[in-house]
């Protein structure tokens, strides 16, 4: 039984109810006390004594000087009928109502007397009750009152207060509860309350500081009951919530290190790959220039139609040996633009070509620093590198204005010079080996390329690049 009692009373719910039994029998309790002291001044119906009361105030107001002859005030009495006060030889000397009666008029000769009780009582009149009183006034004057129709209807006396009707009383009950429940429940709920209010205001606090970072912020409530048990489970996921945060800042900064080495293994296989093409094919050729330049002198002194034809040779293979060359320079992607991006390798080549051509260059990068591919970074980089090449051997131009658009869907390259230019039909046959690579790199990832040029007006060249799934395809 014990254990029943102390389970249940360790629910918030139950403790609650419980107070809120308590305040409504304690303020049930007052209310009927306080009831009980008030209805030994409690009537139901008036009595003759209180109607000769209210002539006796008729005849008080007519001392003070009301004046004669006025009709009964319905928003100060709402019962009809008249007062008279009476000289003792029946002559009027004021009269209030309904009535033909005035002052110094003979009551006979305005009344028919005859249909008035002759006695205080009360009396049915068109077929409800009404009351008569006369009243002897210590100087020998009477007060006859005549009022009607009488309602039985409840009224409280309390002091000089008269509470009459049934609505009147069932308010001041009302009232009179509300007024004594009131300060009991406040008081009640507040000692009730005060508890279980402070440990949800430590709640809130720590959710808080929690919420703002401090991880280490528990509410440590062991009370077994719905505000103890949240308190716990608080507690509970702050504790997996901040190992959670501890797991994933110790996997960050092992995908950094990861990140890290992965990039410096790429640099290093992309080294790897560009020395040993190097070494298979330029570095073989470049030897094999070495050994017949050197023996070229002797061979052209010992026969020189053998040593032209050698010399038409080494031109040959020189100029492969530059092709092969050419053909990997494209396929070199700089170690810059993998440690430093897009945006910031782009600067870096415009400082150090207008530095070298001493060549103004007026450039607006315009992206959104959102994650591009690579490939896609790549061949930016390496269209633009070709064009500054092209600008420095043959626009001798002043100004280059260069822009970068990312679009949503797309990237605009757009490179401009106010150099010579030239005439792009003439290049068609005969096409240049920097355009050819730049329409080729364009197209490999379903872009476009676009030059328009005019001698003596300088050059423009568009490049614009999807950023779709061809950007994966290309890899």
């Amino acid at each position: 039984m014990k254990l029943l009692v102390r389970r249940f009373w360790g629910q918030l719910a139950f403790r609650l109810f419980v107070s809120h039994v308590i305040v409504a029998a304690l303020t049930g309790a007052g209310v009927t006390m306080f009831l009980l002291f008030l209805t030994r001044n409690t009537g139901h119906n008036p009595t003759i004594e209180v109607y000769r009361s209210i002539a006796l105030d008729y005849a008080r107001a007519w001392l003070s000087g009301l004046p004669d002859g006025e009709p009964t005030d319905t928003n100060v009495d709402p019962m009809f009928g008249w007062t008279l006060i009476l000289s003792s030889d029946e002559t009027v000397l004021w009269s209030r109502g309904e009535t033909d009666c005035r002052a110094g008029m003979r009551l006979t000769d305005c009344m028919d007397t005859t249909e008035l009780p002759h006695e205080d009582t009360f009396f049915e009149y068109r077929g409800e009750q009404w009351v008569m009183v006369r009243v002897l006034l210590a100087n020998g004057d009477q007060v006859w009152m005549r009022r009607g129709p009488v309602i039985a209807e409840p009224f409280l006396v309390y002091g000089n207060v008269e509470i009459k009707g049934y609505a009147a009383m069932l308010g001041f009950e009302v009232l009179s509860r509300a007024a004594l429940a009131l300060p009991v429940a406040l008081l009640l709920a507040w000692v009730v309350t005060r508890a279980q209010v402070k440990r949800l205001r430590l709640i809130t606090k720590t959710s808080s500081q929690f919420a703002r970072g401090d991880l280490s912020a528990r509410i440590q409530d062991t009370h077994d009951d719905e505000v103890g048990r949240l308190a716990q489970q608080f507690d509970a996921m702050a504790d997996g919530l901040a190992q959670n945060i501890e797991l994933l800042q110790s996997l960050a900064q092992r995908n950094a290190d990861l990140a890290l080495q992965a990039e410096q293994a790429a640099i290093k296989a992309e080294r790897n790959r560009i020395s040993r093409d190097l070494h298979d094919a330029i570095a073989q050729r470049l030897f094999s220039l070495s050994v017949s330049t050197k023996a070229l002198p002797q061979l052209i002194a010992q026969n020189m139609e053998r040593g032209i034809q050698q010399a038409r040779v080494i031109a040959d293979m020189a100029e492969q040996t530059l092709l092969d060359l050419r053909a990997l320079l494209v396929e070199l992607r700089p170690s810059q633009l993998v440690q430093q991006g897009l945006a910031d390798s782009l600067r870096q080549m415009f400082q150090q070509w207008q530095s070298l051509q001493r060549v103004q260059v007026e450039a607006a990068l315009m992206l959104t620093g959102r994650h591009l591919p690579s490939p896609i970074e790549d061949a930016v980089y390496q269209i633009t590198q070709e064009a500054l090449s092209n600008i420095a051997r043959h626009a001798a131009a002043s100004l280059v204005e260069i822009s970068l658009v990312e679009g949503k869907n797309q990237l605009t390259l757009s490179i401009s010079d106010n150099g010579q230019g030239f005439d792009p039909q003439a290049h068609l046959q005969k096409p240049h080996f920097g355009l050819v690579s730049m329409r080729e790199r364009s197209r490999m990832f379903g872009g476009s390329f676009s030059v328009e040029s005019v001698v003596g007006r300088g050059t423009t060249l568009q490049v614009t690049l999807p950023l779709v799934e061809q950007s994966s395809e290309a890899k």
